[in-house]
């Protein structure tokens, strides 16, 4: 499956009106959403899976310990996994910001239009201009991915998602491709490059789970860094440092483990499918308490209460370049402005702001609302 090459992204004409004269958009901490719990899916089939599993996870321990099996494995039940998935979602905070491959869609436009504006985007220039925001030499990345749908009561093992991580996306401040990138590097050096080609989320759990234990072999046996008197958010700490700062033939570790942090993201319910998301998301892996990009607040209201919702500003200055169209709502035609006349404000809006080469159009949806 190739990777797609535009999305749309659905807004109100409030938040239009701001993209188009900030150049500036907002990305939603992950436990903030419409559907906090749409983040959920992941980090809770995770949890069943270790449960379930635990036997087989013990005699993974066993047969990479060897001799020292009975030691690593007292280390593993000190530190485990789901320990280790829970300090991940603690501490790496995600910001997402939702698109959709579907165009001119009566569902997005009733859902998140609001009788608003359809912003379709060229994705290549979007990822470099968001790529371009990210501090040279730090620990922030900005991911893209479809959405994969799942039903939460099934076998997530087997849900399929395409080899070579070609659903996937991750920058940092060297490349737009980081994982296609490392795949090359480890294909040009004859080292193995099977955790790209994997197809099941199965596989990739499996490889997640045997990393995992390798590298707390590694830090207790070769390193002598960390033992069963370290506290399990000191191995974690030290774990999740060495693996996402590994290059070379183990980038791959690396790249394993940025997956498992984008997937927290990159996951919802099946009853979502009809939304065809396309997700970017930004965070930083530093493990710092001061972290890259400066959290904001906004107010938001819900059932009648009023509460916080934090999310992160990235600017896109180059925007103007590969914003292709922006579609009006169908809701427009219940304006008592006549449609011509309307395109050409939002046509002169665009322009005013240095968008010269933006499509305009209406829906052509018919709606009876």
């Amino acid at each position: 499956m190739a990777r797609i090459q535009a999305a749309e992204h659905y807004t109100t004409v409030e938040a239009f009106r701001a993209i188009i004269r900030t150049r500036i958009l907002r990305l939603t901490r992950t436990e903030f959403l419409n559907d906090p719990n749409d983040t959920q899916v992941w980090s809770h089939f995770m949890q069943k899976f270790v449960n379930a599993n635990q036997q087989r996870i013990a005699q993974t321990v066993n047969a990479i310990a060897g001799d020292d099996g009975p030691q690593l494995l007292q280390l593993y039940w000190h530190a485990p996994i789901e320990g280790f998935m829970t300090f991940m979602q603690q501490r790496i905070k995600l910001y997402v910001m939702a698109l959709s491959t579907d165009e001119d869609a009566i569902p997005m436009w009733n859902y998140y239009g609001y009788g608003g504006m359809e912003m379709s985007l060229d994705l290549n220039g979007f990822m470099q201009d968001l790529q371009g925001q990210l501090r040279p030499g730090s620990h922030e990345y900005i991911g893209a991915s479809r959405v994969i749908y799942v039903d939460s009561h099934a076998n997530i093992t087997k849900a399929h998602i395409a080899s070579d991580f070609q659903d996937f996306l991750l920058a940092d401040t060297n490349n737009l491709d980081l994982f296609t990138a490392d795949r090359e590097a480890l294909a040009a050096r004859h080292q193995p490059t099977d955790v790209f080609e994997r197809t099941d989320l199965g596989q990739y759990i499996d490889d997640f789970i045997e990393s995992y234990i390798w590298s707390l072999r590694y830090l207790a046996k070769t390193q002598r860094a960390i033992g069963i008197t370290t506290t399990p958010a000191e191995i974690y700490t030290r774990l999740f440092e060495n693996d996402t700062s590994a290059r070379g033939e183990y980038a791959w570790k690396k790249d394993l483990l940025l997956l498992f942090v984008m997937l927290t993201a990159a996951m919802k319910s099946d009853s979502y499918s009809y939304e065809k998301e396309y997700r970017v998301f930004y965070f930083d892996a530093s493990l710092s308490e001061t972290p890259q990009k400066q959290e904001n607040f906004d107010i938001q209201a819900l059932s009648g209460q009023k509460y916080l919702r934090p999310y992160v500003e990235l600017a896109v200055p180059n925007l103007a370049d590969y914003l292709t169209r922006v579609t009006l709502s169908p809701q427009t035609q219940n304006l008592p402005v006549d449609v011509p006349v309307y395109l050409d404000v939002i046509q002169s809006l665009l322009r005013q702001y240095g968008f010269q080469h933006v499509t305009v159009a209406s829906s052509q949806q018919q709606i009876r609302w």
